[in-house]
Order: C-alpha cells, then sequence, then structure tokens
C-alpha cells in the first residue's frame, strides 16, 4: 500500500489515465468541473467521501466504493473500478445534491434530461434506495411506527395532541429522530404538550388536507404550515424547520414530510 509521501508523478496524475499512482483530490475535483465548472468544491468533496472506503460519511454512490485515501488529500482507485466509472459517478452525485439548491431554476431542457435520466436508470436509483435506509438507530423506526399507528387511532390531529399517549410516543420518537442533540434542545415535555394544545385550533384547520391533492390551494396550505413551524414551541433553538416539520408529520402524515439538514 502506498502511504505517506508521494513523487511528481502521483502529484500529476490524471484520472484519465488507469494508474497505480495516487492522485489529489484536486485532480477529481477537477474532472468534474471539465464536465460542468459550475460544480463547487464544497458539494464535490461529501460524494468522494462517500465513494472512498476510508474516509468519512459521504453519500452513497451507485458505483459503490471505489477509492481509497492513502494520505492527506491522495487517493488510488480500488479493484475493478476504473475512471470512467468514477467519473460518472461523481458528476451523477454532485448533480443530485446540486439539485435541492438549484430545483426553482431548472431550464425545461435541464427538467427534461433528468426525467429521462430517471426513467432509463429507475431500476438502479430504487435499489440505490432500498439500501439507504433512513432509520438507523435502535428504536427508530418502532416508535415512528407506534406514533402513526396512534395518531390514526385517534382520529384527528385535533383529538391526538390532547392525547398522553400520543403526545408522549411522538416526543420519544422526535429524541430518536435526532432532535435534542447537538445543537438542538428539545423542551420538556410538559412544555411540549402545552405547545401542542395551543395550536390545536391551526391543525384541526389543517385535517383531513393531503400532499397528493391535486385540489389543494398550495398557498393558503403553504402559509398555514409555515405559521405552525415558526410558531410552535418544540425547540429552545432559532432553527425550527427540523424539528417542526417531524413533530408535524406525526400530526398531519398525510399532509407534511418530515425535513432534515440532509
Amino acid at each position: 500500500m502506498i502511504r505517506g509521501q508521494y513523487s511528481a508523478g502521483g502529484d500529476t496524475a490524471h484520472l484519465s489515465q488507469k494508474s497505480a499512482a495516487p492522485f489529489k483530490l484536486s485532480t477529481l475535483i477537477a474532472e468534474v468541473q471539465a464536465r460542468d465548472a459550475s460544480r463547487g468544491r464544497e458539494s464535490i468533496q461529501p460524494v468522494v467521501q462517500g465513494m472512498t472506503v476510508n474516509a468519512g460519511k459521504g453519500p452513497t454512490s451507485p458505483c459503490g466504493k471505489a477509492l481509497e485515501r492513502v494520505g492527506h488529500g491522495y487517493y488510488i482507485l480500488l479493484g475493478s473500478a476504473t475512471p470512467s466509472v468514477v467519473r460518472e459517478a461523481l458528476t451523477l452525485d454532485e448533480g443530485k445534491s446540486r439539485s435541492v439548491r438549484r430545483i426553482g431554476n431548472l431550464s425545461a431542457v435541464e427538467l427534461r434530461g433528468r426525467i429521462d435520466n430517471l426513467r432509463s436508470r429507475f431500476v438502479e436509483y430504487a435499489d440505490l434506495y432500498d439500501h439507504s435506509v433512513p432509520f438507523t438507530r435502535t428504536g427508530q423506526y418502532e416508535l415512528h411506527r407506534e406514533t402513526i399507528d396512534r395518531r390514526r387511532e385517534v382520529g384527528s390531529a385535533f383529538a391526538a395532541v390532547g392525547d398522553e399517549r400520543f403526545t408522549e410516543l411522538l416526543y420519544e420518537t422526535l429524541q430518536r429522530w435526532g432532535i435534542g442533540r447537538r445543537g438542538s434542545r428539545l423542551v420538556p415535555l410538559s412544555e411540549f404538550r402545552r405547545t401542542l394544545i395551543e395550536h390545536a385550533p391551526l391543525l384541526g384547520a389543517l385535517e383531513g388536507s393531503s400532499i397528493e391533492d391535486p385540489s389543494l390551494d398550495m398557498d393558503l396550505i403553504a402559509g398555514k404550515i409555515d405559521q405552525l413551524v415558526t410558531e410552535l414551541h418544540v425547540v429552545d433553538n432559532r432553527a425550527r424547520i427540523v424539528a417542526g416539520t417531524k413533530t408535524l408529520h406525526h400530526l398531519l402524515p398525510d399532509l407534511v414530510p418530515p425535513m432534515d439538514r440532509a
């Protein structure tokens, strides 16, 4: 295994050449930017991490683990990985991460290209989705499922906020979903219950609405959801979108999807 110092040949190696010599992270980034100069280092680097066997966490790549880091900023290709496979995966995954930021500015050509790509590679993407499970912590799915079942059992969001069993389950679920960790501070259970009850009328006004309803008044509904996310005192910090949408998802499961920083 190649470790430590590298020769000038390693510094200048290109991903377009099949070589055992290590190459720099900057070389990988240059390969992607040669295909699309608008793509920045800050969003390419996490994708490289996801493709590297001994690097930090990053998004799962369709080509799997194709790289190994052999020194600070230096990589080699693994096994049967080829430069073309790595370039394609980098470009594909970078495009997915960038789409979150640019979706409102997509041209008709770009949108059609993405739809065609999804159709042609649907099986591949479905398989990737099946292997990128959202529930990884112990009890994370079980508590979520029990909370949703209890919500269906009580019959409405208005009834749910007054149900002690439901609010207890929801509170525990949010903790398992990461609320209250790191910079997020979950309020005490008594305060959590109080803020839900205070907003019961607004929750009741959204009862029966579904995100799949083509006749949904998007401006009206979005305004009410935004008000709830802003006003619900679920956490003691200013950033409330993650905690708010995860809370609302369990109260209005057919309307509000849970959001995360990812």
